[in-house]
C-alpha cells in the first residue's frame, strides 16, 4: 500500500506499508476511516524515495 504526500519544500514524498508482514495485516484490519489509515502511515510507513513535482 502506497500514498504520496506533499512536501513543503516541493515536490512529493512516496510512503508505503509492507502489508506482507502479519503484524501489519493484523493492523489494517483494524482500520475502518480515513483519519486511522492515516495514523497508520504516520506511525508505520517507510520512505520510498520522490520526484521533483
Amino acid at each position: 500500500m502506497i500514498r504520496r504526500r506533499h512536501s513543503p519544500a516541493g515536490g512529493d514524498a512516496f510512503f508505503r506499508l509492507e502489508i506482507n508482514r502479519t503484524a501489519m495485516q493484523k493492523k489494517l484490519l483494524l482500520v475502518t476511516t480515513n483519519p486511522q489509515l492515516d495514523a497508520l502511515f504516520a506511525a508505520e510507513a517507510i520512505s520510498i524515495g520522490s520526484s521533483g513535482g
